[in-house]
C-alpha cells in the first residue's frame, strides 16, 4: 500500500514513486534471452504488416502469460489499490523499447489514460537515464484544464520544445509557476505510478544501447475502457478494449473482460545470471 504522504503527493504532482520490483521477480525480465524474445517478436510483426497500433503490438498483456504476470505483481497491485481501490483492471500492456537515437516522444497528453482516469506505470528493464530519454514530467500539470493539442493546433506551443510547454502551463496555471520538469530516472527493476492527464515527454536516446521498459496501465471497473485515440482535445468514445481483471472483481459489467493469457509472445530466462550492467545492447535481429 501506499502511505498518507505517497497518496497526497500522488494527488498533488500526479505520480508516486520510483518504487522496486523484488529483484528474483523482475530478473528474469532484465536478461538478454528476454530482450532478444521481444526484438524478434516486434520485427516479425513489423514485417509481416501489422499496424504499429495492433493488439499484439500494443495489447501484449493479452497475449503474454508473462507479461501479464509483471503486470499483476503483489506489491505493486497494492500500491494501485490505494489510488483504484480494490478491483483493478489491466486495459494495457506492452513493451516499449528504445533504441540507439531513438527520438522519443514529444509533449502530449495520453488521451485514453485521460478520459479513462487510469494510472499509468512505467517498469524499467534497463537503467533510464536522462542521456537514454527517461520520460519528463511537469509536476501538478494533471489538474491542468489545457490540451496540448489543441495548442499547439492555434499555435501557443511548440510540443517539441520544452520551454514553450513550460512557459505554457505557466499560463494555464499561474498558481502554480514556476512550472518545474521532473526526469523520472530509474534503475532497473523499478517503476513509478502516474496519474491520468499528466504533462509528458520522452527524449532522445543518445546512447549506443537500448533503453526497455514496459508500460501498463489500469482502471477502476466502473469506468468503460474504450479507445479514445490520441487527440485528447475531444472526447470520442471508440471500440472497447479488452481488459484483464487483475486483482478483486467486475460488479459493473461495462468492460470486456478477457482471461489471462496461458501461452506468451516473450521468453523468460528463470535461471540465467543477472547481466552485470542494466544496458543490453541489442541489433535488430538479435
Amino acid at each position: 500500500m501506499l502511505d498518507r504522504e505517497e497518496i497526497l503527493a500522488f494527488q498533488r504532482d500526479g505520480y508516486a514513486g520510483p518504487f522496486d520490483l523484488p529483484e528474483s521477480f523482475v530478473r528474469p525480465y532484465c536478461t538478454p534471452v528476454f530482450a532478444k524474445s521481444v526484438v524478434d517478436h516486434l520485427v516479425a510483426e513489423i514485417e509481416a504488416g501489422a499496424n504499429p497500433f495492433s493488439d499484439r503490438l500494443r495489447n501484449q498483456h493479452l497475449f503474454s502469460e508473462s507479461l501479464c504476470a509483471l503486470a499483476s505483481e503483489e506489491g505493486l497491485l497494492s500500491r494501485l489499490s490505494s489510488i483504484l481501490g480494490p478491483d483493478i483492471l489491466l486495459w494495457v500492456g506492452h513493451v516499449a523499447p528504445r533504441w540507439p537515437d531513438d527520438e522519443g516522444h514529444r509533449w502530449h497528453i495520453d488521451a485514453d489514460n485521460k478520459f479513462i482516469r487510469g494510472v499509468h506505470v512505467s517498469i524499467a528493464l534497463a537503467d533510464n537515464r536522462e542521456e537514454n530519454g527517461c520520460l519528463r514530467l511537469i509536476p501538478g500539470s494533471h489538474h491542468h484544464r489545457a490540451s496540448l493539442t489543441a495548442a499547439e493546433r492555434i499555435g501557443l506551443i511548440d510540443r517539441m520544445n520544452t520551454e514553450s510547454v513550460v512557459a505554457y502551463a505557466d499560463r494555464v496555471a499561474p498558481h502554480n509557476a514556476p512550472h518545474q520538469v521532473r526526469p523520472m530516472t530509474m534503475r532497473r527493476g523499478q517503476y513509478f505510478l502516474m496519474a491520468e492527464g499528466m504533462w509528458h515527454f520522452v527524449g532522445r536516446n543518445e546512447t549506443p544501447e537500448w533503453r526497455t521498459n514496459v508500460i501498463v496501465r489500469y482502471a477502476r471497473p466502473d469506468i468503460a475502457c474504450r479507445n479514445y485515440g490520441y487527440d485528447e482535445s475531444e472526447m470520442i468514445a471508440g471500440e472497447p478494449l479488452a481488459c484483464v481483471l487483475v486483482r478483486g472483481e467486475d460488479r459493473f459489467n461495462l468492460n470486456k473482460i478477457v482471461p489471462s493469457p496461458t501461452t506468451d509472445l516473450f521468453q523468460l530466462d528463470r535461471d540465467g545470471p543477472m547481466p552485470p550492467d542494466a544496458q543490453i545492447p541489442l541489433s535488430h535481429r538479435a
